[in-house]
């Protein structure tokens, strides 16, 4: 009964609501929900509560990228605004970061990703 990764949110609880799960939970994936709506930011209040873990990784709007926060299309502040006090897990998911870095400067990648993530908790 679940859902593509590409699901809606609306699509999502429509579903689970059929199935008679009372109280459905998600994990919710920046990029993933901007590819299933570009207007993410509407759907989220509906799963707010709902959200027990995130995703938080960006993308550039034609496939699931898997990019930090901020390379891509994603406006990352709005959905943190969203997601503050949610109960919800906070991770990034961003192997698509390593295709396009050479090694030699994968520490500094790493440490580019500390300063964003340290960035966006203090926004949430």
């Amino acid at each position: 009964m679940g859902c593509s990764w590409y699901c809606p949110i609306g699509s999502f609880l429509r579903k689970y609501s059929i199935s008679g799960v009372k109280s459905p939970k998600g994990v919710l994936g920046t990029s993933h929900g901007r590819l299933a709506n570009p207007l993410q930011a509407e759907d989220l209040g509906l799963l707010r509560e709902r959200v027990v873990a995130t995703h938080i990784f960006d993308n550039l709007g034609m496939r699931d990228d898997h990019l930090y926060p901020y390379r891509g299309s994603i406006d990352g502040p709005e959905i943190i605004d969203l997601l503050k006090g949610a109960p919800c897990a906070f991770n990034f998911e961003v192997p698509g970061e390593r295709a396009c870095c050479p090694v030699g400067l994968r520490d500094a990648l790493v440490e580019y990703g500390y300063a964003v993530g340290a960035y966006l908790l203090e926004l949430f």
